[in-house]
């Protein structure tokens, strides 16, 4: 930077304090439920290896969040230099990825419930390991190329003052408004909601004609489901306005506040395998069981 500038820094103890919640419940329910996913469920399910992948993504971001505790209660410029770009990336890589994650266990849930028979090539533990596998690599490789741009350490802890001086200020608003990354998620999400009502639709409908539960879902039950991912999608939407809004006008406060209130989605996603995932709290053996007899009387009314 060719100008000069003195910053001063200001503690921000209220998003200390609601990080502090997102690490305290976040942090159980997630490696619970991917404990769960995992040694019970056995990632032998496309659903499963699916959630299980949200719940990774979560617990990432969680992991990073007790130094951006630590940096609100007490900044420190040392401690900020080489972290920022770790925790950036993983906000942003958190953002695209559920999105994705989310948006896959609800196409899965249409093809399993409305398409149980032509569905089952697509729905293959393989096909699903493979479409998370994409949004992983388009999730690293998107964010990374946006965060690394970052020069300097003061857009990680955006609640900071500064008296600007030269060009000070010019630096802040371009590394703070990466107009690709805003623009994109202002698209992508979006569309991913959309997807999200459709398959919750052709879902309620089958239920519907059906006049059954299929496979232990009702259509309350399926409601509660999108409930929860509209709220998800909700707390993303303020962050994505705010970058795009950061295109025109710096609002470094308002920007830290609504990228906390993004982490909440880590505190909302275990309902989404609670409530998505027939026999949640089962074994795998008893689950199979189960599976195999609606899958046969599925395939005997097809017949008939």
């Amino acid at each position: 930077m060719n100008g000069t500038h003195n910053v001063t820094y200001q503690n921000s103890t209220p998003l200390a304090v609601a990080y502090s919640f997102v690490v305290l419940l976040g942090l159980p329910l997630n490696a619970l439920s991917l404990w769960i996913l995992v040694c019970r469920h056995g990632l032998r399910a496309a659903n499963t290896i699916i959630m299980a992948n949200l719940a990774v993504s979560d617990l990432l971001l969680i992991l990073s969040l007790p130094l951006r505790i630590v940096l609100h209660i007490k900044p420190s410029e040392t401690l900020m230099k080489i972290p920022c770009q770790l925790m950036t990336y993983f906000f942003r890589a958190n953002i695209l990825s559920s999105s994705f994650f989310i948006t896959f266990i609800s196409v899965d849930r249409m093809l399993a419930l409305v398409y149980p028979l032509r569905s089952r090539v697509v729905r293959s533990p393989r096909t699903s390991g493979i479409a998370c596998g994409a949004v992983w690599l388009l999730a690293m490789t998107y964010s990374i190329s946006h965060v690394f741009r970052l020069k300097s350490f003061y857009t990680c802890i955006p609640t900071i003052t500064w008296n600007k001086l030269g060009d000070f200020n010019t630096t802040i608003e371009n590394e703070l408004s990466p107009p690709f990354f805003a623009l994109t998620l202002s698209v992508c999400l979006p569309l991913l909601f959309i997807v999200n009502v459709i398959s919750t639709a052709r879902v309620v409908w089958s239920l519907n004609n059906r006049q059954m539960d299929l496979a232990g879902y009702s259509v309350k039950r399926v409601m509660l489901i999108f409930l929860v991912n509209v709220l998800i999608f909700a707390l993303f939407l303020p962050f994505i306005v705010m970058l795009l809004w950061n295109l025109n006008q710096l609002n470094l406060e308002l920007l830290e506040v609504t990228l906390c209130l993004s982490t909440f989605n880590c505190c909302l996603d275990p309902l989404v395998y609670y409530f998505a995932l027939d026999g949640f709290w089962e074994r795998k053996k008893n689950l199979d069981g189960a599976h195999h007899i609606r899958t046969s009387i599925t395939d005997l009314r097809k017949q008939t």
